[in-house]
């Protein structure tokens, strides 16, 4: 059975495409996009402090605003390190 011909060119062609298998998820695209979602979620926590009045307001909404910073960072570094430790 023939599986590739030259064209009029003088190229090769498949004329059975290669059966393509789906990719499997990877889990650091999984671990990703949960990361995306805890980041999305705490902002919308720390926009909905900042709209309501409670007692004890502003700890928790500078708590949320640190955590908004320093999360976010402290991933990048340990992300890093592991690039660079070539894992």
């Amino acid at each position: 059975m023939v599986t590739n011909m030259e064209d009029r060119m003088g190229q090769s062609v498949d004329l059975e495409p290669e059966a393509e298998q789906p990719a499997p998820i990877a889990a650091k695209r999984i671990a990703a996009m949960i990361g995306v979602i805890l980041l999305l979620a705490l902002i919308a926590v720390t926009f909905v402090v900042a709209c309501i009045d409670f007692d004890g307001k502003e700890q928790v909404f500078s708590a949320l605003l640190l955590c908004d910073i320093v999360i976010p960072v402290f991933l990048w570094v340990i992300l890093h390190f592991f690039q660079k430790s070539g894992n």
